[in-house]
């Protein structure tokens, strides 16, 4: 087997990139550091504080059964379980453009565009499940479409499970559970649709069965405290919340914005807004030329019609309402919920870029021809120096800060911070979770006496009018980044 095959530089690439993505310097994510307590926690058997921690509890168990069984640390695990599901979720993604009819030059385009996903490379640092359910959702869509295609039993049980798996890293892998199998109801060549739509259900109508025969068994367990089942039953109340919510937008918009002539439409401005933010946010994360490739491919019709297309189709509007009820019921959308839309936008720009190679080999003038080649990897080099560079980042000063503090404090000193950062590289793995971090600064300073040790974290604005308030206070050392932002380490004075 040649080791140029496009699955082994696939592998190769994606976790070369991961650790790229972990040796820049950039910090841990919030989230990350509660996984990873979640985690030490399964380590001890302490299963009620694990979960807790983070109500969400398989991917702390895979990172805590990594770390045992490669006798590494809990972070060292996390990046291992993040690179597996990072290379299965590109696998899977060029197994879907392949199922969409792109050749292998398409295949080739995607891998590049996946390496150089701007957004995609921010959060491959991140100790996060997110990685989990991109990776079962997208290896769940491939096996649904592999199972249409060759209408196969064992297929649509694959596909379904892994669907399943995706929900138990997040919730909304539910909703494509219980939706994407209707997908063979849309295929008229399948002739027992109805066959394939049970088979799709059966996994998990099993898991459903199994929670209702142990809740009878436990009644008196609320089934709300159970993982996130709370957010399901919460769904219910999705449109009357949403209404609030655009309510109370529209009142405030009444009151303090708009004149009387214009208070008719405030409605309409409303939702129109949040709608152009979810739009916003999705060219974001996509990113715009990326973006606008995917739109030509969409509008040129390059992308053949097949039961894979459709499945795709169907996966973006189940996506586009996930998205919308984010931003109804919170006002605001992260990143890491437009990913998936990002990713399925993202398999039609190979094809765009087909036809411009196809352009370029048809033209009359050998110089095109020969300039398509050094054109697209300049741009492809152009996307991964942004990638790869940190000018955009400067939180490094946290960490230097970690670091001079275990040389410089013992590990018996209380330790208190606003930067529950700066409070994991100083002292690892945060045992007793202190929400100071989360604390008026004021109020922090107030109620510290004179033996703890303050860390507070203050941005440049702040800064100016704090620091001519604290005469009381030694300071221990003082760390800042070029933009102004400081992390000062201090002691008050008895």
């Amino acid at each position: 087997m040649s080791i140029f095959r496009l699955p082994i530089i696939a592998i190769l690439a994606t976790i070369l990139f991961e650790l790229l993505a972990i040796y820049s310097g950039r910090l841990i994510n919030v989230d990350g550091i509660l996984y990873l307590r979640s985690a030490d926690a399964f380590l001890n058997h302490d299963y009620t504080l694990a979960y807790t921690i983070y109500r969400w509890p398989l991917y702390s168990i895979l990172i805590a059964f990594v770390s045992q069984l490669s006798h590494s640390s809990l972070m060292t695990a996390a990046y291992l379980v993040n690179g597996f599901f990072q290379v299965l979720l590109t696998l899977s993604l060029l197994q879907l453009i392949k199922q969409l009819g792109g050749n292998r030059r398409c295949q080739w385009f995607l891998l590049g565009l996946i390496l150089i996903h701007p957004n995609l490379h921010h959060y491959r640092h991140y100790v996060i499940r997110d990685f989990g359910y991109w990776a079962c959702l997208f290896l769940g869509m491939s096996q649904w479409i592999t199972a249409m295609n060759y209408q196969r039993s064992v297929y649509y049980l694959w596909g379904a499970v892994s669907l399943l798996l995706a929900t138990a890293f997040r919730i909304e892998g539910l909703i494509f559970a219980l939706l994407l199998p209707l997908s063979v109801l849309c295929c008229r060549h399948l002739k027992n649709r109805l066959q394939a739509l049970s088979l799709g259900w059966l996994p998990l109508g099993a898991i459903v069965s199994a929670i209702l025969v142990w809740a009878y068994w436990h009644q008196n367990i609320d089934l709300r405290q159970v993982g996130r089942i709370d957010h399901v039953l919460n769904v219910t109340y999705a449109l009357p919340t949403i209404r609030d919510n655009i309510a109370t937008i529209v009142t405030e918009m009444k009151s303090s914005v708009l004149d009387y002539q214009a208070q008719h439409g405030a409605s309409v401005m409303v939702i129109g807004g949040l709608m152009v933010l979810m739009l916003f946010e999705i060219i974001k994360v996509t990113n715009p030329f990326l973006f606008l490739l995917s739109t030509y491919a969409v509008k040129r019709h390059f992308v053949p019609k097949s039961d894979a297309k459709r499945v795709c189709k169907i996966a973006l509007a189940i996506n586009l309402c996930i998205l919308l009820y984010f931003i109804g019921t919170f006002n605001f959308l992260t990143g890491r919920y437009v990913m998936p839309i990002s990713f399925i936008i993202l398999l039609w720009a190979p094809f765009t870029i087909e036809h411009i190679y196809q352009y370029f080999c048809v033209c009359r003038t050998n110089t095109l021809k020969y300039w398509y080649y050094p054109l697209t990897i300049m741009v492809g080099i152009g996307f991964l120096i942004y990638n790869l560079s940190c000018w955009h980042y400067n939180k490094k000063y946290i960490r230097e800060a970690g670091k001079w503090t275990q040389r410089h404090i013992q590990s018996q000193q209380v330790l208190i911070s606003n930067s529950a950062e700066y409070l994991f590289y100083s002292r690892g793995i945060i045992k007793v979770w202190d929400q100071s971090f989360e604390s008026d600064i004021n109020s922090l300073l107030q109620q510290t006496s004179g033996n703890v040790i303050v860390a507070i974290k203050l941005n440049k604005k702040y800064s100016r009018k704090l620091l001519p308030t604290l005469q009381n206070w030694k300071f221990l050392a003082t760390f800042q980044n070029n933009k102004g932002d400081r992390l000062i380490v201090m002691q008050k004075l008895l």
